[in-house]
C-alpha cells in the first residue's frame, strides 16, 4: 500500500514536471511570438517612418518646383506681356510718325506757299527797303524752321512745348534788334501748353510778325519800352495777348491794309481764331482760338 502511494506521489510529482515544462515552453513560445510580433511592429514602424520621411521629402520638393514653376510662368507672362505692349506702342509710334511726316510736308508746304506769296506782294512794293525785306522773310522762314526743330526734340511728335518754343523764338527777335539804341523788355506770361503743329507753327508766326513789328514800329523816339506776350487758357480756349506801351496808330485803317496784318489775319483763320486789335497806349492784339490736341 505503501508503493503504490509512493508510486501514485512519484507520478503525480513527474506529471507536475511535466506540465511545468510545458507551460515554461508554452510561455518560451508565447514570448518568442510576442517579441517577434514586438520586431516586426518596431520594422513596420520604420518602414513607415521611411515612408513618410520620402513622401515629405517628396511633397517638398514637388511644392519648391511648384512655386518654381509658378514664378517662372508669371516671369514669362510678364515678359510677353511687356514684348506686346511694347511692340503696340513701337507700332503706334509709327503709325504716329507716318501721320505726323505727311502732316508736317503738308503744313511745310503750304507755310511755304504763303511766304512765297508774301514775298512777291512785298517785292512788287515801290521804295523798298532790300536789307528790311530780307530780314522780315529770314525771320518768317526761321519761325517755321524753329517749329520743326523744337518738334524733332520732343519726345511726344505729335506735341510741341509752346512756352519753350516761344522762348526760343523770341531769343532770334531779340538777337536781331539786340544793336538798336532803343531798351525794349521782352515780357512771356504763360503756363506750359503743348500743341500739335496745326495749331503752333501759325501762332508761332503770328507771334513773330507782331513782335516783330512791335520793335520796328512802336518805340519810335522812345528809349525804353516793353512788349507782353500771355497765353491765358479760358476752358477748352485759349487766349494769345501781345501788347505794348508804345506809341500805337493814329490811323487804325491803314494799319489794317499792312502786309503783316494781312499774314495774321490769313494765320488766325488757318486755326479758325478770332483777331481783336486794340489801340490803346500801346498796340495789344488778342486771338481767340481753340484747340483739342493739347496734353
Amino acid at each position: 500500500m505503501l508503493e503504490i502511494n509512493n508510486l501514485t506521489k512519484l507520478n503525480n510529482k513527474k506529471v507536475f514536471e511535466l506540465q511545468t515544462d510545458f507551460d515554461v515552453a508554452i510561455k518560451d513560445k508565447n514570448i518568442a511570438a510576442l517579441e517577434q510580433e514586438k520586431k516586426s511592429d518596431l520594422k513596420e514602424k520604420n518602414n513607415q517612418s521611411e515612408n513618410l520621411l520620402f513622401v515629405s521629402v517628396a511633397l517638398f520638393f514637388a511644392f519648391l518646383f511648384l512655386l518654381f514653376y509658378i514664378k517662372n510662368y508669371k516671369t514669362v507672362k510678364t515678359k510677353n506681356l511687356i514684348i506686346e505692349s511694347e511692340k503696340l506702342l513701337v507700332k503706334k509710334s509709327r503709325i504716329e510718325k507716318e501721320t505726323l511726316l505727311k502732316e508736317i510736308h503738308h503744313r511745310v508746304k503750304n507755310n511755304l506757299q504763303l511766304v512765297k506769296s508774301l514775298l512777291n506782294i512785298q517785292a512788287q512794293k515801290e521804295n523798298q527797303n532790300v536789307e528790311g525785306f530780307l530780314a522780315v522773310s529770314k525771320s518768317r522762314i526761321l519761325s517755321m524752321a524753329l517749329i520743326h526743330e523744337n518738334l524733332y526734340q520732343s519726345e511726344n511728335l505729335n506735341a510741341v512745348n509752346f512756352k519753350e518754343y516761344i522762348h526760343n523764338l523770341t531769343q532770334i527777335i531779340l538777337n536781331a534788334y539786340e544793336t538798336e539804341n532803343t531798351v525794349i523788355k521782352l515780357q512771356i506770361e504763360m503756363e506750359e501748353a503743348y500743341f500739335d503743329i496745326q495749331t503752333a507753327i501759325p501762332l508761332g508766326l503770328i507771334i513773330n510778325e507782331l513782335v516783330n513789328n512791335a520793335y520796328k514800329h512802336a518805340f519810335v523816339n522812345k528809349s525804353s519800352g516793353c512788349i507782353i506776350i500771355q497765353l491765358i487758357p479760358t476752358g477748352a480756349n485759349y487766349e494769345l495777348l501781345i501788347r505794348d506801351n508804345g506809341v500805337g496808330i493814329t490811323q487804325k485803317t491803314s494799319f489794317i491794309k499792312t502786309l503783316g496784318l494781312q499774314l495774321v489775319e490769313e494765320l488766325v483763320f488757318q486755326i479758325d481764331g478770332k483777331l481783336k486789335v486794340e489801340n490803346n497806349n500801346g498796340m495789344q492784339y488778342i486771338i481767340e482760338f481753340q484747340t483739342s490736341n493739347t496734353v
